[in-house]
Protein backbone atom coordinates (compact mmCIF):
# COMPACT_ATOMS: atom_id res chain seq x y z
CA UNK A 1 0.00 0.00 0.00
CA UNK A 2 1.34 3.44 -0.95
CA UNK A 3 1.88 6.12 1.63
CA UNK A 4 -0.52 8.99 1.26
CA UNK A 5 0.86 12.53 1.10
CA UNK A 6 -1.08 15.38 2.67
CA UNK A 7 -0.75 19.01 1.61
CA UNK A 8 0.32 21.66 4.11
CA UNK A 9 -3.15 23.21 3.84
CA UNK A 10 -4.80 19.86 4.69
CA UNK A 11 -2.53 19.43 7.70
CA UNK A 12 -3.25 22.94 8.98
CA UNK A 13 -7.01 22.49 8.65
CA UNK A 14 -6.92 19.12 10.43
CA UNK A 15 -4.86 20.58 13.28
CA UNK A 16 -7.27 23.55 13.56
CA UNK A 17 -10.18 21.14 13.98
CA UNK A 18 -8.48 19.76 17.08
CA UNK A 19 -6.87 22.86 18.60
CA UNK A 20 -9.42 25.57 17.77
CA UNK A 21 -12.69 23.67 17.36
CA UNK A 22 -12.16 21.16 20.16
CA UNK A 23 -12.66 17.92 18.24
CA UNK A 24 -10.63 14.90 19.33
CA UNK A 25 -7.71 13.88 17.14
CA UNK A 26 -9.19 10.38 16.75
CA UNK A 27 -12.52 11.83 15.59
CA UNK A 28 -10.86 14.07 12.99
CA UNK A 29 -8.68 11.19 11.78
CA UNK A 30 -11.75 8.98 11.30
CA UNK A 31 -13.74 11.72 9.55
CA UNK A 32 -10.89 12.54 7.17
CA UNK A 33 -9.86 8.93 6.53
CA UNK A 34 -6.43 9.33 8.08
CA UNK A 35 -4.35 6.69 9.80
CA UNK A 36 -4.66 6.41 13.58
CA UNK A 37 -2.13 8.54 15.44
CA UNK A 38 -1.01 10.63 12.47
CA UNK A 39 -2.79 13.82 13.50
CA UNK A 40 -1.55 13.48 17.07
CA UNK A 41 1.99 13.27 15.72
CA UNK A 42 1.50 16.44 13.64
CA UNK A 43 0.19 18.29 16.71
CA UNK A 44 3.14 17.13 18.87
CA UNK A 45 5.54 18.29 16.13
CA UNK A 46 3.81 21.67 15.99
CA UNK A 47 4.08 22.18 19.76
CA UNK A 48 7.74 21.07 19.69
CA UNK A 49 8.45 23.61 16.94
CA UNK A 50 6.72 26.37 18.91
CA UNK A 51 8.65 25.49 22.09
CA UNK A 52 11.92 25.52 20.15
CA UNK A 53 11.17 28.94 18.65
CA UNK A 54 10.18 30.39 22.02
CA UNK A 55 13.36 29.02 23.59
CA UNK A 56 15.53 30.36 20.76
CA UNK A 57 13.88 33.80 20.79
CA UNK A 58 11.82 34.72 23.88
CA UNK A 59 10.09 37.48 21.87
CA UNK A 60 8.52 34.75 19.74
CA UNK A 61 5.08 33.60 20.82
CA UNK A 62 3.18 30.85 18.98
CA UNK A 63 5.29 31.28 15.87
CA UNK A 64 4.76 35.03 15.49
CA UNK A 65 6.69 37.99 16.84
CA UNK A 66 5.26 39.97 19.68
CA UNK A 67 5.96 43.69 19.39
Amino acid sequence: MKRRKYSQEFREEAIKMVIEEGHSAAEVERNLGMGAGLLGRWIRQLYARIAFLEKADPATKCGSRVL
